[in-house]
């Protein structure tokens, strides 16, 4: 594989494309037929262990370094793949300072958090490296402390035998019922966590993730996508919504005060990834919730 392509996209036998830190580019070679374009992605298929039928038209799989997201038909005209590129390895915190990721106020104060055991959110648009970020403070942490990852695609790579990952399901052609990440946030906490990390916050598990972290599951971590800290809070509001429709704005506003202490924002630029700043959530004010920038 070359190391600078980040995304493949094939929307078709004549449609490739790639991305590097360059930008998108079109790939001039194509599939000889749509035979072998067939064959090709039944391969890949194979390969990534995706399923998909007229009941399940799309799927998503591995093959590394590449995680693999497959639409069919009936939904697309063709078959659409799309694979995104995640480090095949993890690498340190220092290394990633040394990348100018962030700025040496930016890491000593990160230890300072990750030691007190403050709970935050890493926030960042797609493809802004906040799986990679994350990756490397799991590894910044000590051998013994027992991390429960929840995810429902395998990125996050564990740090120590202790630790434990639990994958969500979507409903498969066999009908095995769907396992969905409040299950997993919820099974996490019975299972003597240190920390809990979840690898994306993105639907109703955000109540119970931070309903746990409010009632004593210190130093807990996840990810959240928004190009902002404000539009964060926004949007971590309507999840927790979304989970309790029946609370009002000003109970979800000081849930979210209580549980989480942080927000770390990547920059809203994909082709230059770092920190923007660390946020911590200051206070509840009548207007929502108070963000002071610290570093």
């Amino acid at each position: 594989y070359q190391e600078d392509i980040f995304d493949i996209i094939i929307n078709g036998p004549e449609d490739i494309y790639y991305e590097t830190s360059s930008g998108m580019h079109q790939l001039k070679d194509s599939f000889l037929s749509s035979i072998s374009f067939k064959n090709f992605t039944e391969e890949i298929f194979k390969k990534s262990q995706i399923m998909v039928s007229q009941k399940t038209p799309f799927g998503n799989g591995k093959i590394n370094p590449f995680r693999v997201h497959a639409v069919t038909s009936p939904i697309t005209k063709s078959i659409t793949l799309t694979l995104r590129r995640h480090r095949p390895t993890v690498i340190s915190l220092s290394t990633m300072a040394e990348e100018n990721f962030f700025s040496t106020p930016q890491k000593d104060f990160l230890y300072q958090i990750i030691n007190n055991r403050k709970n935050f959110l890493v926030i960042g648009p797609t493809g802004s490296g906040k799986t990679t970020f994350l990756n490397s403070i799991i590894h910044s942490l000590h051998h013994f402390e027992r991390v429960v990852i929840v995810e429902d695609t395998d990125e996050l790579v564990i740090n120590s035998p202790i630790s434990s990952k639990l994958l969500s399901r979507e409903v498969c052609p066999e009908n095995l019922n769907k396992v969905t990440m409040e299950d997993l946030v919820k099974q996490s906490l019975r299972m003597r966590p240190d920390r809990i990390i979840v690898g994306e916050v993105r639907s109703s598990e955000a109540k119970d993730l931070l309903q746990a972290l409010a009632t004593g599951h210190s130093g807990s971590i996840g990810t959240l996508h928004a190009h902002s800290p404000q539009q964060a809070i926004y949007r971590l509001e309507m999840l927790i919504q979304m989970g309790a429709p029946q609370w009002n704005l000003q109970s979800i506003r000081r849930l979210i005060h209580m549980s989480l202490d942080y927000l770390i924002v990547l920059k809203d630029n994909r082709y230059k990834k770092g920190v923007e700043g660390i946020y911590k959530i200051a206070s509840m004010e009548k207007f929502g919730l108070l963000l002071n920038k610290e570093c």
